[in-house]
C-alpha cells in the first residue's frame, strides 16, 4: 500500500465505529512532522479511531531504493518517532536531530485523541522489544514461532513492569498468516512461493519491484483506547468486522452505522 494516508481517510469516511491504522509505516521512509500531521488530520475527521503502527522495516532493497542508509534505520526510526510524539503533544517545535533538523515547526492539527493515538511498536530484536516497553507502547509480532513469541512477550512485560509504568499495561498484537484450502498439502503448495517471496508486516506481500512505505492495514473494536469525550467513548465501544491481521481476541459483529461522519454519508464496511 504505497499511500496509505489516502485510504485510511476513505475509510474513516465510510465507518463510524471501527477502529483502524496501519502495521507498519515504515518511518525511515516518512518526514515525520509530515506525517504527525497526516495521523492527526485522520484522527480528527475519524473522531479518534486512529491507531499508529510503527516500526524499522527489514528489507534492504526497500532502503537502497529511496537512497536511505539500511543501517542505519533504527537510529532514524527512533528519531522520528520522538519527532512525532512530540508534533503531537507541542504548539511549536524546534528539534536539532541528526537526520531532521526542525526550527519552531508548527505542526497542527492536535490528534482527536488526547494526547495522542495508541502507538504501536512492530518489536522482533531485544533492543525493540525494551525500546516499547521504555517508552509504554503497544508492541505487535509476526515472525517467530508461538513459543518463541511466548518467550519476548513474556520479557517485554517483566521490562515494561521494571521502568514502573503507572498502567495499565499496553496490549501485544500477533499476526499470523493464514491460506485455506481442501487439503493442508494444497494450502502449502499454494502459500509457500508467497511466503517465501518475503511477505510484509501484517500480512501483505511486497512486490519486490516497487518499494513500498507500509505493511497491511489493521482494523479492531474501538475499544483499543480512550477517546477525547466520553460521548465519543460510548459511541466507539461496539465491535465490528475485523480484518486478517487484527488482535485474535477481535471479534465480528456488525451493527448500523451511527451519524454521518466529517466526511459525508457514512457506512459499515
Amino acid at each position: 500500500m504505497t499511500a496509505p494516508n489516502i485510504y485510511l481517510t476513505a475509510l474513516a469516511c465510510r465507518t463510524s465505529v471501527l477502529r483502524f491504522g496501519l502495521m507498519i509505516y515504515q518511518l525511515p521512509l516518512h518526514h515525520p512532522v509530515r506525517l504527525a500531521q497526516d495521523l492527526a488530520t485522520l484522527d480528527q475527521l475519524s473522531s479518534g479511531r486512529v491507531e499508529f503502527g510503527a516500526g524499522t522495516g527489514v528489507l534492504m532493497h526497500e532502503f537502497i531504493r529511496w537512497n536511505l542508509p539500511f543501517e542505519s534505520r533504527h537510529d532514524m526510526s527512533a528519531e522520528a518517532l520522538d519527532i512525532i510524539v512530540k508534533a503531537w503533544t507541542s504548539d511549536t517545535l524546534t528539534y536539532p536531530g541528526k537526520y531532521w533538523q526542525l526550527d519552531e515547526a508548527m505542526p497542527t492539527p492536535r490528534p482527536y485523541q488526547a494526547p495522542h493515538p495508541p502507538i504501536w511498536v512492530a518489536a522482533h530484536s531485544a533492543a525493540s522489544f525494551d525500546y516499547a516497553a521504555k517508552h509504554n507502547y503497544h508492541i505487535a509480532q509476526n515472525i517467530d514461532v508461538d513459543t518463541v513469541v511466548a518467550e519476548k512477550f513474556a520479557t517485554y512485560r517483566r521490562l515494561w513492569k521494571e521502568y514502573a509504568h503507572p498502567g495499565p499495561m499496553p496490549r501485544a498484537f500477533l499476526a499470523r498468516h493464514v491460506h485455506v484450502a481442501e487439503t493442508d498439502a494444497q494450502a502449502r503448495a499454494e502459500a509457500e512461493p508467497n511466503l517465501r517471496s518475503g511477505g510484509s508486516w501484517g500480512g501483505c506481500f511486497r512486490n519486490a519491484r516497487s518499494p513500498t512505505t507500509s505493511g497491511s492495514t489493521m482494523v479492531w473494536p474501538s475499544s483499543a483506547a480512550p477517546t477525547r469525550s466520553s460521548a465519543s467513548s460510548k459511541r466507539n465501544r461496539s465491535s465490528l468486522a475485523t480484518t486478517s491481521s487484527a488482535p485474535a481476541t477481535a471479534s465480528a459483529t456488525l451493527r448500523r452505522p451511527s451519524p454521518a461522519s466529517p466526511c459525508g454519508s457514512s457506512r459499515t464496511t
